[in-house]
């Protein structure tokens, strides 16, 4: 068996026993059941609370003290500062959630949503849902309209999340909403002060009552069942949710395990939230179905408080072997200094997705840690991955790598309505299109599947993915814009309709756009560009404290307003947002190149759209002085190379 992918050969030789006798099984219950089984007494799953608090002799007397007396108080019960659970446990804990579930009336077409933060219950509710019925995740950030909006497009039967707990206004804002969704029967508190309603339960007082041997509902679960319900995109009018059935999150599971080096002996750190499919099924899952450990970073994940300060000491304290993160995480991580004393041999890659990695954070980071960096592909829409960059002598950074084995995926140019022109040539620009066993039933709602797929000119059926890219003559991929127009915030999904929305109610805006500005940090920011009413003498202060009042997801607020005379059109009176985007990567690279005022001058910045890497600037320097000891231009070129959009660096004489 090939245990990591490296070339197409190696894609072919996985190929060459067809999916439908690889014999997987048929749910995700059966999957996290066998990878149980192979050493139920080993440590399966490790939770901490606090960042500085990561392993039992660093949790003080104090939180010590205040969870035993905590769970002395009936149903008010936090999470504990550090606890551990074995693959037998976490087995039982999962058939625990799902009995309980299935006594208050969950059937395999209901659905339970989930709005918690990365506790380890979370876990157990994720697999126990899907065991009983269909599982719902939200993110916990949302507002609270955009909650009742999910739930009630979901059509959810039971919803399990956190009761009033101080620093957190999750139970405020659900509070707030669930009366306004009629489906709604019960509610599950985790942790917290639970409220007193007759529709809310305890899910900690509840859940020991019931078997943890096996599921009483004896339920035959079936490969195109469908198990999740992940909303995905933006917002705006009806939400855009996801089906996944079990066959799909089983598929892509077994396909990250066989398309890495994760074995038995691995342990994962989990920082990504698990209201998305990476951090529930891609280090999740996967991970457990093949026997390998998971430590919880904290509540928010890599957000939480202090995180980043004790991240190295976590890695040693717990021998991780891997984690998955967006682009921003490691550029937050090469700023941190690292304890020279630290064993960190046991770390061996990184998987890295959402968004573009920059070059200069690419070399520094697997060469600083001497590990491989896993760029990859994905959507929700196709269970998370579709493709992955193998580890080569030569990376070649900035591809997102070949197609995983059993995922066709290829690209194809589309006419003016979106439908089959013809495939693309190597190196050209077109649609990314995939099918194979993670590619999704559709959405939900009937009214998101229009122009989702795609059927070539012998009739099969693609997945649309609205992301524009090439193929090259060695069958790598590589991203060079998307079609969707989607802003990416830290590897989190913006849809400008969000914003527009808003500001087109303003009564003295004429029109409005939205984009993207390259960030070193967040890969992007949001930024909208807005004309007036004419005789309009609003100002950008008032402008952005309107937006910021009125957009409903906090992610989305811009960073900034600009306020121009006109806004680019194209010969049918659309707004090109293109020469928008060109415009602020000019105006990010001088900002970024200021710094050097005194050894550069900025001649010339050129942005265009190149049929090779869709957006790519020519940045042209002259060195003011040379100074000794100093490679200015690399200085430059480092600089420039933390941004996502791809460019040339030229150096003038004069």
């Amino acid at each position: 068996m090939i245990n990591v992918v490296k070339s197409p050969q190696d894609i072919e030789t996985f190929e060459s026993i067809p999916f439908s006798e690889r014999q997987l099984p048929l749910s995700t219950y059966e999957y996290l059941q066998q990878g149980c089984e192979l050493n139920p007494n080993k440590i399966a799953l490790e939770y901490f609370l606090r960042a500085d608090e990561y392993a039992p002799e660093k949790v003080s007397l104090k939180n010590k003290f205040i969870d035993k007396a905590l769970r002395l108080i009936s149903g008010e019960r936090y999470a504990a500062p550090y606890i551990k659970y074995t693959f037998k446990e976490v087995h039982q804990k999962v058939n625990q959630t799902a009995n309980f579930l299935t006594d208050l009336g969950i059937g395999k077409d209901d659905v339970v949503s989930l709005i918690l933060p990365n506790f380890s219950e979370t876990y157990f509710c994720l697999w126990g849902a899907e065991a009983a019925g269909i599982v719902n995740p939200l993110n916990p950030m949302f507002e609270a309209n955009i909650m009742r909006d999910v739930m009630n497009a979901a059509g959810s039967k039971v919803l399990i999340t956190i009761g009033d707990i101080p620093g957190s206004d999750i139970w405020q804002k659900v509070n707030s909403i669930i009366d306004e969704v009629p489906t709604l029967e019960k509610v599950i508190i985790v942790h917290g002060k639970a409220p007193t309603r007759k529709d809310c339960l305890r899910y900690w007082k509840e859940v020991e009552r019931f078997n943890g041997d096996k599921l009483d509902s004896n339920r035959q679960i079936q490969a195109d069942d469908i198990a999740s319900m992940f909303h995905t995109g933006g917002t705006t009018g009806i939400p855009k949710i996801a089906l996944h059935t079990h066959a799909n999150e089983v598929a892509i599971s077994w396909l990250i395990n066989n398309s890495t080096d994760v074995n038995v002996d691995d342990v994962t750190l989990v920082g990504l939230p698990l209201f998305h499919v990476n951090g529930s099924l891609g280090s999740g899952l996967s991970s457990w179905t093949r026997g390998a450990s998971v430590v919880m970073a904290g509540p928010a994940g890599y957000r939480t408080q202090g995180l980043f300060d004790n991240f190295f000491d976590v890695l040693a304290r717990h021998k991780v072997s891997w984690f998955s993160v967006v682009p921003t995480i490691l550029s937050v991580l090469l700023d941190k200094p690292v304890p020279k004393a630290l064993d960190l041999s046991s770390l061996r890659f990184v998987i890295c997705g959402a968004a573009p990695l920059s070059q200069e954070v690419f070399h520094t980071f697997s060469k600083r840690f001497n590990l491989n960096i896993y760029e990859v592909y994905g959507l929700t829409e196709a269970t998370l991955l579709s493709t992955i960059c193998p580890p080569e002598e030569n990376p070649r950074v900035g591809s997102v790598g070949l197609h995983l084995p059993y995922i066709n995926m290829k690209v194809f140019k589309l006419d003016r309505d979106g439908n089959f022109e013809r495939e693309c040539n190597a190196d050209e620009i077109g649609v990314f299109v995939v099918s194979g066993p993670t590619v999704f039933p559709g959405y939900k709602e009937e009214v998101h599947n229009k122009n989702v797929w795609i059927i070539d000119d012998e009739g099969h059926q693609w997945l649309n993915t609205g992301d524009l890219g090439r193929q090259d003559s060695d069958g790598y991929f590589w991203i060079t814009g998307r079609e969707k127009e989607l802003i990416i915030r830290g590897g989190h999904n913006i849809d400008p309709v969000m914003i527009e929305e808003v500001l087109y109610k303003h009564p003295e805006v004429s029109m409005a756009a939205a984009i993207g500005r390259p960030d070193a940090y967040a890969t992007e920011l949001p930024v909208a560009y807005v004309s007036l009413v004419e005789g309009s003498n609003i100002t950008v202060a008032e402008l952005e404290a309107y937006a910021k009042a009125n957009i409903p997801e906090r992610a989305a607020i811009p960073k900034a307003i600009i306020i121009v005379d006109d806004l680019p059109l194209t010969a049918v009176g659309k707004i090109f947002k293109p020469a928008l985007v060109w415009r602020e990567v000019e105006y990010v690279y001088r900002q970024v190149l200021e710094d050097m005022n005194a050894k550069i001058t900025v001649q010339d910045i050129d942005v265009i759209n190149d049929k090779k890497h869709g957006t790519f600037a020519t940045v042209k320097i002259l060195v003011n002085a040379q100074v000794e000891g100093e490679d200015i231009a690399l200085q430059a070129k480092q600089l420039l190379g933390k941004l996502p959009t791809k460019f040339e660096l030229l150096i003038t004489d004069s």
